[in-house]
């Protein structure tokens, strides 16, 4: 940055030694502009934060370094609460550096009148850290709700089999199972480095993924009973069950959804290479093409699904523990044929 800072018409309002100290050494970025919203002077942290200069940016507009993403109505809240002469503050800024990078802002200004004129004073905060954590924490409560849920959905369903059940003790032995789930799930999501950090702790190990699947299955009986499960026994995967579960249980709980009921779901198993493929199969609604890449974005769900009830999350879950587990999931599907979803995990690690 230039060194040599020119005296601008504010300084005069201050001693020059004195407005140096209070403005130029201020470790947070200033800038000062006129009742016209011409800059004034900028001090050398807002020159540092923004790429700019002061020469750069005096007598222009400070719209210079707006982003175009900040709501409109944000800046007529700005000029209507500063033309009653009180001050304005708001964390909905984002603008642009010089180098076209975009940050979040926690922007106030404030007017100071001397000598008959009027100038605004702004001085900002980068809280692009802050704004990223509370977007993962808003989505982490969600994800939380719906982890939650899973589990609790299958409890009730066999708590239903219970009755019609011949054998009782399977059923409850694979309640609890569920439930120690639950409890697994519920220390995890307590855990407030998952959403802080962004990445998913899996716990993970050899799993047999055919006992994982019959498990799934055998819980939706009572909803489902038209499931076939197509496998060469044991079929083994690294990864962590609980996580694997809810993967399998989110997609055996969607094909339920969107199939008419007398027609058959088939979850089919085969090993490709050093991965595994399990794919999950109904004969619904199906997804048009150009959705089929959405659905697995957070908070998105397909034309298709209609009036059937759900979060928007469930297949962003899934695609994000599949990527924890370097597995990936796609979709083959044809409107009014039905729908195919293939997820692939590692290969079980030699001991």
């Amino acid at each position: 940055m230039n060194k040599t800072r020119a005296r601008g018409p504010v300084s005069g309002l201050l001693g020059e030694e004195l407005f140096r100290v209070l403005v130029d050494n201020s470790p947070r970025p200033l800038l000062i502009a006129n009742k016209n919203a011409e800059i004034e002077y900028v001090n050398a942290a807002w020159e540092k934060q923004f790429g700019y200069e002061l020469r750069e940016v005096r007598g222009k507009n400070p719209r210079i370094v707006q982003s175009g993403e900040t709501p409109r109505e944000v800046y007529n809240k700005m000029w209507k609460t500063l033309n009653e002469g009180k001050i304005f503050q708001s964390d909905e800024v984002i603008d642009r550096r010089k180098s076209g990078t975009v940050f979040n802002v926690l922007t106030t200004i404030f007017p100071v009148r001397s000598g008959g004129e009027v100038h605004f004073v702004q001085v900002l905060d980068d809280i692009t850290e802050r704004k990223r954590v509370e977007k993962l924490r808003k989505l982490f409560l969600r994800t939380a709700a719906h982890d939650i849920r899973s589990p609790l959905q299958i409890l009730r369903l066999m708590s239903e089999s219970i009755f019609a059940s011949a054998d009782k003790t399977e059923t409850v032995h694979d309640m609890q199972e569920e439930i120690s789930r639950i409890d697994h799930l519920t220390r995890k999501l307590l855990d407030t480095s998952v959403f802080e950090s962004g990445t998913m702790h899996l716990n993970t190990g050899n799993v047999d993924l055919a006992t994982l699947i019959t498990h799934a299955i055998r819980a939706f009986a009572a909803k489902r009973r038209n499931i076939t499960f197509l496998h060469a026994g044991a079929v083994t995967v690294h990864g962590d069950p609980d996580r694997i579960s809810e993967v399998i249980t989110n997609l055996i709980e969607n094909a339920i959804k969107y199939s008419p009921k007398k027609t058959r779901i088939t979850v089919s198993v085969r090993r490709k290479g050093n991965r595994v493929v399990t794919s999950v199969r109904d004969k619904g609604n199906g997804i048009a093409r150009k959705e089929q890449k959405k659905i697995f974005e957070p908070n998105y769900r397909a034309t298709s699904a209609g009036a059937v009830a759900g979060s928007g999350l469930g297949l962003y879950i899934v695609k994000e523990i599949l990527r924890a587990h370097h597995g990936k999931i796609s979709v083959d599907s044809q409107v009014g044929k039905g729908s195919t979803f293939s997820f692939t995990l590692p290969v079980g690690r030699s001991s």
